[in-house]
């Protein structure tokens, strides 16, 4: 590792030499369980092509001992690998952020570092730095080698594959409805149509007898994810239309996104949800997803 005054040097992280490398400390990550459910493959293409700021740490044979990146130039997320037990890696990583942050004029209050609840390492490194937690996310999974109850939609709703090159933008549209008009990510789940490792077999939508677009639950696999042995997909976002919440539109949709993904060979499935999202943490619990660990995100306190 490199040193510099005693402590690792970051330097610019670049997206094409390093890409391999990357991924190679992603799946280190993977095998020990340290890395956040964000840090899979989609993410990190979106990362890498959306022009984020972002580091690298080097160790020895060309390969990465780190990474970090700022997502939206101040959320903070990290890659450490396991084998790494200098704390100074993390405190020059929020060293960088704070300074690329102080640099277009925000201060580093604008700062916040993203956390997995069980690294208490990182955590204890934050808090001496007079940081708290800002705000939670919720990381569910569960297993798939059990099967999977089937849900059928009522009232006349059907449940089958996404058109994208005739109704992404019905999608996207329900997305605005259902989540929010969030620019960033709708133009995120834009690009995912092209992505290579994009399956319009997974694309799950709920539609009514006139065709018209109710709801949608979206799954993933990653490729990366299978080279590492983590048989992972992922069953998000699920979107059910105002009008026709409360009928088991969403139930319907994550059994059969489950079902895909269990014959598809993965063997768990994984999804992010906001603590406060009472009805869809329940609807995940009653599916057999729990709670692996909160996604905390850090800011400075004053």
């Amino acid at each position: 590792m490199s040193e510099r005054d005693g402590g690792p040097v970051w330097r610019r992280f670049d997206p094409d030499d390093d890409w391999p490398a990357l991924l190679d400390l992603l799946c280190a990550c993977y095998a020990a369980d340290v890395a956040d459910m964000e840090f899979y493959s989609l993410n990190l293409r979106a990362t890498r092509d959306a022009g984020h700021s972002a580091v690298a740490l080097d160790a020895s044979g060309g390969a990465l001992a780190a990474y970090g990146v700022l997502w939206q130039g101040r959320f903070l997320a990290s890659l450490i690998h396991p084998d790494i037990v200098d704390d100074r890696a993390y405190d020059r990583l929020i060293d960088w952020a704070v300074d690329a942050i102080e640099r277009t004029g925000p201060g580093r209050e604008y700062l916040w570092p993203l956390v997995r609840s069980d690294d208490q390492r990182s955590i204890g490194m934050l808090e001496r730095r007079g940081m708290t937690v800002a705000d939670t996310e919720l990381r569910m999974r569960r297993g798939l080698n059990d099967a999977v109850e089937s849900f059928k939609p009522s009232h006349g709703f059907t449940i089958r594959s996404m058109d994208p090159e005739i109704e992404l933008n019905d999608w996207l549209d329900l997305y605005r409805d259902a989540i929010g008009d969030r620019p960033r990510a709708i133009e995120r789940w834009r690009r995912y149509r092209d992505d290579p490792d994009y399956r319009r077999d997974l694309d799950l939508i709920a539609v009514d007898r006139e065709g018209k677009l109710a709801g949608a639950c979206t799954a993933t696999i990653g490729r990366l994810e299978a080279s590492c042995g983590r048989k992972e997909g992922r069953t998000e976002p699920v979107m059910i239309a105002v009008a026709h919440r409360g009928i088991g539109l969403g139930r319907a949709l994550v059994s059969a996104a489950l079902t895909a993904l269990r014959d598809a060979g993965m063997e768990y499935a994984a999804l992010t949800v906001e603590p406060d999202n009472a009805p869809a943490i329940g609807l995940y619990g009653s599916l057999g997803f729990q709670t692996v660990y909160e996604a905390q995100w850090y800011g400075f306190s004053g």
